[in-house]
């Protein structure tokens, strides 16, 4: 397969995910302390959240929505940078595996949130609730997993586009080689978090590259 420019429906879808994600990630970054207030004690983090839920809400759905439409995008430049039919694969695991992730803030953590405000009884369950989804989808499914995904995905396209844009191959492969540090976060290395921040930044900047590649 060989690779070709993006059609202009292409491009604006392309470069939509990262723009859409890096606007969310900001503003929930300002108002929420977005993704420090992940390590933060969970009754912390369902008390920031019920007092400022209206605001935050809408942006949790931005960045579901960027996480679905990664699906046919990552599939779209899978075809158009000739690389293998396991890149789309690993395109939609990705985009699947962030979009469970982040859905318990739209449909789980708002119920919880509330119940921790209401009912001091019974605050202890509450957040051992908070605390298997946030491990399992956030942690577990929505990181680990949409590291791995998303960091062989985009590895996959680097390797497609080596003899067609080698400075797009490198950015490529440095920072799907940085999204696959964050794996390392399960061992308490901080440093591990930084870097996969840092990959996502250049990740998103990429990809807008890539929507504009002729």
């Amino acid at each position: 397969m060989t690779a070709s420019a993006p059609h202009p429906v292409h491009r604006v879808g392309i470069a939509a995910v990262p723009i859409v994600f890096t606007i969310a990630f900001s503003l929930l970054g300002s108002r929420f302390d977005y993704p420090n207030i992940l390590r933060a004690p969970s009754a912390d983090i369902l008390v920031r959240f019920a007092s400022n839920q209206a605001a935050l809400l809408p942006l949790w759905w931005l960045m579901l929505a960027s996480a679905l439409l990664f699906i046919p995008i990552s599939y779209v430049i899978g075809k158009l940078s000739g690389a293998t039919e396991l890149a789309g694969i690993f395109g939609a695991l990705a985009g699947i595996v962030q979009a469970l992730g982040l859905s318990r803030w739209l449909f789980i953590v708002p119920e919880l949130a509330r119940q921790y405000q209401e009912s001091s009884a019974t605050r202890a369950q509450t957040v051992q609730l908070f605390e298997l989804f946030h491990r399992w989808l956030g942690v577990g499914i929505g990181e680990w997993f949409g590291y791995l995904f998303t960091g062989l995905w985009t590895l996959l396209i680097a390797h497609a586009l080596w003899e067609k844009s080698r400075p797009l191959a490198i950015i490529g492969l440095v920072s799907g080689l940085g999204i696959l540090v964050g794996l390392l976060e399960v061992f308490n290395l901080p440093a591990a978090g930084a870097v996969n921040a840092v990959a996502y930044l250049v990740w998103s900047l990429w990809l807008i590259a890539l929507a504009f590649r002729r």
